[in-house]
């Protein structure tokens, strides 16, 4: 089952808790809200393209795998 669309929701919703905590001085909390929005923008991105076949293996360094899968079908296409 392909969810880009529902993996973009939740990036925009998780960036716009980071904005809201940079502006509430809750630093460490926008970071870390950043980060889950950067990584759930490149599962959808990366699932909106077929780089993962459909489906999407979390845990530790998923988002780094993520972006390589995706180097690589940019490195085919040229």
């Amino acid at each position: 089952m392909e969810r880009s669309a529902d993996w973009l929701d939740q990036a925009r919703g998780e960036f716009q808790h980071a904005r809201s905590d940079v502006e509430l001085a809750f630093y460490d909390w926008a970071c870390f809200s950043a980060q889950q929005a950067a990584g759930k923008a490149v599962k959808a991105l990366s699932q909106k393209m077929g780089a993962l076949g459909g489906g999407l293996a979390g845990g530790a360094g998923a988002e780094t795998r993520c972006l390589r899968r995706l180097a690589g079908c940019g490195a085919r296409a040229r």
